[in-house]
């Protein structure tokens, strides 16, 4: 298991944070199934589980020991000796009081001052006690204390003697592994946003057996193929119409009357085979665009008249959700991050539209007679 893993490689502690989830909220799978949301474990159940795998793994030689931080940390002299991860509750708290010791000893300093100009001339001065910077110890004494009331929230693992006690040196420890990047599951926050905008859930086996092949296929690239296909499919499709193909001289009237139509706006409606031609071009264009954007990442937004064609195919629900984004994302103080999460939605819109007119054009019986509502 992992623990015994990281043993291996040589680390001599594992810290958990016990902290489980909010009703309805999901941490890293999205979707669970109802057993797990209707008898989620409490703190104490969920500490109780951790602390039989611990005993589990004590019998077995992975660990050592096991302990709360509270325990594990009650002679230490300084608050640095508090070990700190990214994201970790002790790294926000820690630098919260931090901030707050700053201000109050700011504070003490100005009204110091103001003291030293009202008695102007007194040599005497003020104790040099006032001049210390912000106490360490008293730092020290409230995270103690914030140790001893959340002293069920983390527990620290001993996987081996320390180095120290055994009179080795301390040595930067190498992961053989090789580091791999992924943008799907770089990060548990990235994780979970790919699974709930692609709508891969893991409530039903069905479900978490779709959505896990369809994480394989995303992380071993099967992807970037199917979309060269879809891609070179789309232009294919789209090519006839910069060249219309030639027509019988009977039907030159009609096909005049047509051009006009779709060029001018006239009265005559439109024939299912030029809303087809027309929507592709459309969503053709906006998905070379987005594959644009992601691949030079500039997370450049679409022309407001080529959205405003494309907010013209779908439903009312969705065209209003998409304008706002848009505008959001419009505003010079919004973040490349939010900017790349709405080119990526639309990406995936313009490949299932794409996929869906190209499945009429083919004239695949029992598809609907108008244009797709984006209901999907």
């Amino acid at each position: 298991n992992y623990l015994a893993y990281a043993r291996e490689l040589g680390f001599t502690h594992g810290h958990i944070w016990v902290s489980p989830p909010k009703q309805g909220d999901d941490y890293i799978f999205y979707a669970h199934p109802e057993t797990m949301v209707s008898k989620r474990m409490g703190l104490l159940k969920l500490k109780e589980w951790y602390e039989k795998m611990l005993e589990e793994a004590k019998s077995r030689g992975i660990v050592v020991d096991y302990q709360d931080m509270q325990d594990e940390y009650k002679d230490i002299k300084d608050i640095d000796d508090i070990p700190v991860f990214s994201g970790d509750h002790w790294a926000s708290s820690i630098a919260t009081k931090r901030v707050e010791a700053q201000k109050k000893e700011d504070a003490k300093k100005e009204r110091k001052g103001e003291k030293d100009d009202d008695d102007k001339g007194n040599d005497k001065g003020s104790s040099s006690k006032d001049d210390k910077d912000p106490s360490k110890d008293g730092l020290l004494n409230q995270i103690t204390e914030e140790m001893r009331s959340m002293r069920n929230h983390f527990i620290v693992v001993t996987l081996q003697s320390d180095l120290h006690v055994q009179g080795k040196p301390r040595i930067k420890i190498d992961d053989p592994v090789p580091r791999y990047s992924n943008e799907f599951v770089d990060t548990r926050s990235a994780f979970l946003e790919r699974c709930q905008m692609y709508h891969w859930q893991f409530d039903e086996l069905r479900n978490a057996q779709h959505s896990t092949l369809m994480l394989l296929y995303h992380l071993h690239g099967m992807h970037k193929a199917a979309k060269a296909k879809l891609a070179a499919s789309t232009a294919a499709a789209v090519a006839p119409l910069g060249a219309p193909e030639p027509q019988p001289a009977s039907a030159g009237r009609a096909s005049a009357s047509t051009a006009v139509s779709r060029t001018t706006g006239g009265g005559q409606p439109h024939s299912r085979s030029s809303k087809i031609e027309i929507a592709m071009h459309d969503w053709s264009t906006l998905l070379a665009h987005a594959n644009d954007a992601a691949n030079s990442q500039t997370w450049a937004l679409p022309p407001d008249d080529l959205f405003q064609r494309i907010l013209a195919q779908i439903n009312r629900s969705k065209r209003d959700i998409l304008q706002e984004k848009y505008n959001a994302c419009l505003n010079p103080n919004c973040s490349p991050q939010t900017r790349s999460v709405f080119i990526r939605v639309l990406k995936r819109i313009a490949e299932s539209f794409m996929t869906c007119l190209l499945q009429m054009q083919s004239g695949r019986e029992g598809m609907p007679q108008q244009m797709p509502s984006g209901s999907r």
